[in-house]
């Protein structure tokens, strides 16, 4: 199937109404309606629906044509520790048991749940990190097929009726290669493409999406990272596939998995990469790996080892880059917040700092990506608050949203509803 067609139909579907994948459409985290800037999710002000769902899971929810679909892991006696560190020395659940995988439909007007499907049933090989599930990765859709990572159990393709399409197995070389795969799966045209940074046997590959035959491979040794690959069609460049990690930011051909350019991405510590590469038309914004990581913004075009003094590095921040959540463009600015809620709004055509402010006295810990829609940011803690910002040069803090629950995931956008994965379950608020 010849891929560039295939590629423009996908992006042509996917704009606007739908919500494919971690983050939306390519990753961007910017949605064309309006949700609500206000509700109290205990109270039930302002809620729509709400669904509690059984089981852990970070995973995002997206959302096609009216049906939203999510991921979770469920086992007796798993839960989430909170107070568990999220740096230092790793502390591992115990719930290494059976666990069935369930993957759910419900109707995005009213929260009914239409069917949930029994996708996976094993033991896990690793035990996880106490603040962690195994069910991490968002699943992403292009309208005809779901494709889901779970975790080392591999690579699961679904019709949009959860029934199995293929599988493909992705085991570490050991048991403790990796730790949480988190790396969410997309689609570019008919491939669907996955980034398993592990400890040894790291690769990235392309997977056809009719029979999940193998297109391509390549060999990684970036270590340990939990980014998402980001597509990137900018109007002057071919179609590619960028992978962020603490080594080497790489960008590759879409259809042969050939590397097109490289960026020397390493600093002291730490040794992972997390936020996903953000496209942004002929800009590529990027970043990660906290207070020493750098944020910067790239230009299409770039051949080869683009690092040092290149003509494709429109604007570099060398410090203060977030650590989890990926950052996002919206209406000309650059919006990057660190897990401790501090938020800093750089130009978008120069990198120009334009404010820095923290987003409450008591943000708590912001581990999801923030998205944006309506003229407004929102930011989901895992203290249980939405924060939603005022876009624009100066912060204005528009409202703090009590959920009543940890959240991990980034909210999604259908129509004018935000849909909000929290960690008992799901809800929409809007009219």
């Amino acid at each position: 199937m010849p891929l560039l067609p295939a590629l423009a139909v996908a992006a042509a579907i996917a704009v606007g109404a739908n919500w494919p994948s971690f983050r939306g459409e390519h990753g961007r985290g910017v949605a064309d309606g309006t949700p609500p800037i206000t509700w109290d999710a205990p109270s039930g002000a302002g809620i729509r629906w709400h669904v509690d769902i059984p089981g852990i899971s970070h995973a995002s929810p997206i959302v096609w044509n009216g049906r939203v679909y999510l991921i979770t892991a469920v086992a007796e006696g798993s839960t989430l520790d909170l107070s568990a560190a999220t740096a230092g020395s790793v502390i591992f659940a115990t719930d290494t048991v059976e666990h069935e995988w369930r993957l759910y439909c419900l109707d995005a007007s009213s929260g009914a749940v239409e069917w949930s499907r029994t996708v996976h049933t094993a033991t896990p090989r690793q035990a996880r990190h106490a603040r962690g599930t195994y069910a991490n990765a968002t699943p992403a859709t292009n309208g005809a097929v779901i494709v889901a990572s779970l975790g080392n159990e591999g690579l699961f393709a679904f019709d949009m009726d959860g029934t199995l399409r293929w599988r493909v197995a992705m085991t570490p070389p050991r048991h403790d290669a990796s730790l949480d795969p988190a790396s969410s799966p997309i689609i570019a045209g008919n491939l669907a493409i996955v980034q398993n940074d592990w400890r040894e046997g790291a690769f990235a590959a392309a997977y056809d999406l009719d029979n999940g035959r193998e297109v391509w491979r390549v060999a990684r040794n970036e270590g340990l990272a939990w980014s998402t690959p980001a597509f990137w069609k900018p109007a002057s460049d071919q179609p590619q596939i960028v992978f962020n990690s603490a080594r080497w930011i790489r960008g590759h051909d879409v259809a042969t998995g050939t590397e097109l350019w490289r960026l020397d991405n390493s600093v002291e510590s730490p040794w992972d990469r997390v936020p996903t590469p953000v496209p942004a038309g002929d800009r590529l914004l990027i970043g990660g790996g906290g207070p020493q990581g750098a944020l910067m913004s790239l230009t299409a075009g770039a051949r080869g080892d683009i690092s040092g003094d290149s003509p494709h590095m429109a604007w570099r921040v060398d410090r203060g880059s977030p650590y989890l959540p990926t950052p996002l463009v919206y209406d000309g600015l650059v919006y990057a917040v660190t897990d401790s809620g501090v938020l800093s709004v750089y130009r978008e055509g120069d990198g120009t700092l334009v404010y820095r402010a923290r987003i409450a006295s008591d943000t708590g810990t912001i581990s999801a990506s923030p998205i944006a829609a309506g003229g407004h940011l929102y930011f989901a803690s895992t203290d249980g608050d939405i924060f939603v910002v005022r876009a624009g040069n100066t912060f204005a803090l528009a409202a703090r949203n009590p959920m009543g629950s940890a959240m991990f995931a980034s909210p999604a956008v259908w129509q004018n509803l935000l849909i909000i994965r929290t960690a008992s379950g799901i809800y929409a608020v809007g009219a």
